[in-house]
């Protein structure tokens, strides 16, 4: 297992199928939280800007708990300028950094009876815009899509968000999101390219004026190889999507790759 880094506080505390926490018993449960000695995320509830989220952080200010960045999770907003307006918001009302680990397009009313009300097109157009801001942002140090499960009872409200079939395939959202660039490239990192796209036994690194330090994770965040090389035989790994942390002296740089064998 590989070493933590941050930790990602209590997901969805106001909504009962989830954490389910009042907001005291998280004040009181943090102090075990700031002994992890990590950068430590709010709570991340299911709007970002709701009642329990507020009083959440009023009360960490004045109990003088520590979090570093503050996690969020945003379904509701289906307009690029909505979605980023409300990023905005949450910058300003809580002045600290910004991770997004869940975003989607979902209509709340899709069912067996009523199409999902945004197509494929739009998802994707949505998806485009929306990426390019946030690689502007400066308060947003992470994103993640979030790829919904056909055995959700909910699914059909995200269908058409989907990145992943049901057969293991990505479909057009997810191999536009897979070629995406996923994070910002820097110094030595800066002209490092992966082939091919998706990849079955060999992973080919075209940076060759250093030794490359590699660590692949899964979608769960563990480590399944770490190695020193220019490339990476990926043959132990099954299909699916990973990523890759690539560090070149104090530079690194995370991509992701979908395993297809």
């Amino acid at each position: 297992m590989g070493v933590i880094e941050n930790a990602l506080a209590f997901n969805e505390p106001d909504l009962e199928g989830q954490a389910n926490l009042t907001v005291d018993e998280a004040v009181d449960l943090w102090p075990l939280l700031e002994t992890l000695n990590v950068p430590i995320s709010s709570p991340v509830t299911s709007a970002p800007l709701n009642d329990w989220m507020r009083n959440f952080m009023n009360k960490a200010i004045d109990e003088n708990l520590r979090i570093d960045f503050v996690a969020i999770h945003i379904y509701h907003k289906n307009t690029p300028s909505n979605f980023l307006a409300l990023v905005e918001e949450v910058y300003e009302t809580y002045g600290k950094p910004i991770w997004i680990t869940e975003f989607a397009v979902r209509d709340n009313n899709a069912s067996e009876s009523t199409p999902n009300k945004y197509s494929e097109a739009y998802v994707h157009s949505f998806m485009n815009e929306v990426l390019n801001a946030l690689e502007q942002l400066e308060y947003v140090k992470r994103y993640s899509w979030f790829d919904p499960s056909s055995n959700n009872s909910k699914y059909l409200r995200l269908e058409t968000a989907d990145l992943i079939s049901e057969n293991n395939q990505l479909t057009t959202l997810g191999d536009f999101y897979d070629n995406y660039s996923l994070s910002l490239q820097n110094n030595n990192t800066s002209n490092i390219y992966l082939s091919p796209s998706p990849a079955s036994n060999t992973i080919k690194i075209n940076e060759n004026k250093e030794e490359l330090k590699v660590t692949v994770y899964d979608v769960n965040g563990q480590v399944q190889l770490k190695k020193i090389i220019d490339k990476l035989d990926v043959t132990p790994l099954t299909n699916g999507v990973y990523f890759l942390k690539l560090g070149s002296g104090e530079n690194e740089t995370i991509n992701k790759k979908v395993i297809q064998k």
